[in-house]
């Protein structure tokens, strides 16, 4: 797989990954298209899965490392 795509680029079909300063993946979500993706904050039965915008996703949780 690709990486360190630019955000700009996204237009479906990534996995969208976030680390943490020791290189840990602390989050990760499906780009769906260039505009939404399929997200879940937390790993609970109590956090929902959810249709989110890229904006919102990369707004709570910084610029991502994208796959392909």
């Amino acid at each position: 797989m690709a990486a360190r795509e630019e955000v700009g680029n996204i237009t479906g079909k990534e996995v969208l990954v976030w680390r943490d300063s020791e290189g840990k993946i602390i989050h990760a979500c499906y780009a769906l298209n260039k505009e939404f993706v399929f997200n879940k904050h937390g790993q609970t039965m109590f956090n929902p899965w959810q249709l989110l915008t890229v904006e919102q996703v990369i707004g709570s949780w910084g610029d991502p490392v994208i796959y392909r």
